[in-house]
């Protein structure tokens, strides 16, 4: 953000202080240029800002869990690691967590209101089951923490235990990441035709202009565009299927629509 004021703030000045050269015809280009190379250097910029910030997330959450085996029952410690969990996608750890905190204040209505609409969203997004039938999932080494904490916490205050959000186990998820990516893989040849069309048309101009340069007839230049064109609208057009071959998806999966981006 302040890169972009910045671009344009000098834009401004140029404008107010030195118009002849911001309304010199080699602007034209540059300031357009200037605008994407500013724009690349953000997204370049946030790419690696993520790497690091994910990691010193996971460094956080490693501390914090091991302050919460010493404290259990700390609930500013809980929302910590709730709130940094559900950032860095741990969803599994994430509930946990909160059908732990639910655990320990049973009468907090904005928690169970919360472990609520967590758990609708993670079943609209098919990372949970949607029927009781399906086994739960082995713990992770992350959330070994949280259930040992709970389990000590459990038997100290003898409270009543909160329903345990069941989750796919390790080859279920493995089967959905097989569909996600059978449909990401879809889109993108999709995708890939549409932009293979658009380029059909400018090699069959530059075809145009070689054949009539060589003084060949024009219809030899435009073969290997048309047929360009014809295989990207074919990539276009071709459907996607939910499921890949031979796949059945596990019970309580929701396959997605294929044409709809998660």
């Amino acid at each position: 953000m302040i890169s972009i004021v910045a671009y344009f703030g000098a834009l401004a000045l140029l404008l107010l202080f030195f118009p002849e050269t911001a309304l010199a015809p080699e602007m034209e280009l540059k300031a357009p240029l200037g605008f994407f190379c500013v724009l690349g250097l953000i997204v370049a910029f946030a790419a690696i800002l993520k790497s690091k910030l994910q990691q010193k997330v996971a460094i956080r959450i490693h501390s914090l869990s091991a302050e919460l085996e010493r404290r259990p029952e700390d609930m500013e410690i809980l929302g910590k690691v709730f709130s940094l969990c559900r950032w860095q996608e741990q969803h599994e750890h994430a509930v946990r967590i909160a059908e732990y905190a639910s655990q320990l204040n049973p009468d907090n209505a904005a928690i169970r209101n919360l472990i609520q609409t967590y758990r609708s969203t993670l079943g609209t997004q098919g990372l949970i089951p949607t029927t009781s039938q399906v086994a739960h999932s082995a713990p992770s080494a992350t959330a070994a923490t949280a259930a040992t904490a709970a389990t000590a916490a459990t038997a100290a205050t003898a409270a009543t235990p909160a329903s345990q959000t069941p989750f796919f186990s390790p080859d279920e998820k493995q089967v959905i990441a097989r569909i996600e990516a059978w449909h990401r893989h879809g889109r993108s040849m999709k995708n890939l035709g549409i932009v293979i069309i658009c380029i059909a048309p400018v090699l069959g101009f530059l075809s145009h202009v070689i054949t009539f340069m060589m003084d060949i007839n024009l219809l030899w230049g435009w073969i290997l565009p048309l047929a360009l064109a014809f295989w990207g609208i074919r990539m276009s057009r071709k459907p996607i299927t939910p499921l890949p071959p031979g796949i059945t998806p596990p019970l309580g999966y929701t396959v997605p629509d294929p044409y709809l981006e998660k």
